[in-house]
């Protein structure tokens, strides 16, 4: 079997030719207007090339001039690559404190953390009030405490900021790339 448009044998004629019939009709009409007598079956090449041209002329015919985003798009479809980069792709770059981060924003702000917390204080609470009650560290109203939890606010809170300012990043990137 051979190629319509080039002529050219094709190696394994089930799995490397493409039917004329399962193109869209501009594509066809680029390939007809090349060859009068195209036949029934193009090679992949040919068939990516008109695929190829016909897109370019969609492209065209509603607007003059193609910019320079829409002509690297057409660049990047002829090739096979991708036009913009993953998002994980570009998590893969992270530090190790910009992966800190946000595993301590994605724990801080779960239930699990929440739970977890309630249950500390809860103890903390019953240990000093209750159990300790005469002997204990931090009696009512629970000075070392109120130390701790600003402590913590103050630790947790700038990590959880910088993870929430790069996956603000991250979202604008994803929609300058889309």
């Amino acid at each position: 079997m051979t190629c319509s448009a080039c002529g050219a044998p094709l190696p394994d004629a089930a799995s490397d030719a493409v039917p004329v019939a399962a193109l869209r009709p501009e594509t066809v009409a680029l390939a007809r207007a090349e060859h009068p007598d195209l036949g029934e079956t193009l090679s992949p090449a040919d068939a990516h090339r008109y695929r190829m041209a016909a897109l370019a002329a969609s492209l065209r015919a509603e607007r003059a001039d193609l910019s320079a985003a829409e002509t690297d798009v057409l660049e990047t479809i002829a090739e096979h690559r991708l036009v913009s980069e993953t998002p994980a792709a570009a998590d893969a770059r992270a530090t190790l404190g910009e992966r800190v981060a946000d595993r301590v924003a994605a724990f801080g702000g779960s239930w699990t953390f929440i739970l977890t917390f309630f249950a500390i204080l809860v103890g903390w609470i019953a240990l000093n009030a209750v159990v300790l009650r005469a002997a204990s560290f931090d009696p009512y109203p629970f000075i070392l405490l109120n130390l701790v939890l600003s402590c913590l606010a103050v630790i947790q809170a700038p990590v959880i900021m910088m993870s929430q300012n790069r996956k603000e990043g991250r979202d604008r990137d994803r929609a300058e790339h889309d």
